[in-house]
C-alpha cells in the first residue's frame, strides 16, 4: 500500500483553537486527513503541514508553508517558530488556518503551543493547558516539549 492511499485510511480529526473573529479566520489543528478529506469543508485557506508527507496535488490554497521534519525527540523544531509564528499572524487575517501533522498530536501542536505563546504572551504551561482543553490527546515528543520551554526563556528576555 503506498503512503497516500494509507492516509486515506486515517480518520479526518481537526479541533478549533482560536475561534474566528471579524477580522480574523478561525485557527485549526489537525491530522493529515484535515488537509486531505475535510479542508473545503472547514473552508480553510491557508495551511501549514509540519510533517515529511508533503505531496498534495489535489490541494487549492492561497498560501502554505511545509516544513518536512519527522516526529523525533532530536529534530529542531524551534528554529521554525519565529516563521510560522509570522505566518499564521499573516494568513488569519485572510482566512481560516488549519496547522497539520500526521496525527495532530505533536508537531502541529507544538508549533500552535508556540504561536499561542508568542502571540498571547503566555506561559509554555499555560499554553499547553490552553491547546490540550481544545484538542484532547496533544502530546509533543519530550524534544519538543524541551524546545517550548527553551522558547519560553527566549520570549521572556525580550520582554
Amino acid at each position: 500500500m503506498q503512503q497516500s492511499q494509507a492516509i486515506n485510511l486515517i480518520p479526518e480529526s481537526t479541533s478549533l483553537i482560536i475561534e474566528p473573529t471579524d477580522t480574523t479566520g478561525a485557527l485549526l489543528l489537525g491530522n493529515i486527513s484535515s488537509l486531505t478529506k475535510s479542508y473545503k469543508q472547514n473552508q480553510v485557506k491557508t495551511a501549514i503541514t509540519v510533517c515529511e508527507f508533503s505531496k498534495f496535488d489535489d490541494i487549492h490554497l492561497d498560501n502554505h508553508l511545509v516544513i518536512n521534519i519527522e516526529d523525533r525527540e532530536d529534530e529542531n523544531i524551534l528554529q521554525y517558530f519565529e516563521k510560522t509564528n509570522k505566518f499564521i499572524e499573516e494568513n488569519l487575517k485572510k482566512g481560516n488556518l488549519l496547522v497539520h501533522c500526521m496525527g495532530g498530536i505533536s508537531r502541529s501542536a507544538t508549533i500552535i503551543i508556540a504561536y499561542i505563546m508568542w502571540s498571547q504572551k503566555r506561559s509554555y504551561k499555560d499554553a499547553y493547558k490552553f491547546v490540550d482543553e481544545m484538542r484532547e490527546g496533544i502530546y509533543p515528543n519530550e524534544g519538543f516539549k524541551h524546545q517550548l520551554k527553551e522558547y519560553e526563556l527566549q520570549l521572556n528576555k525580550l520582554q
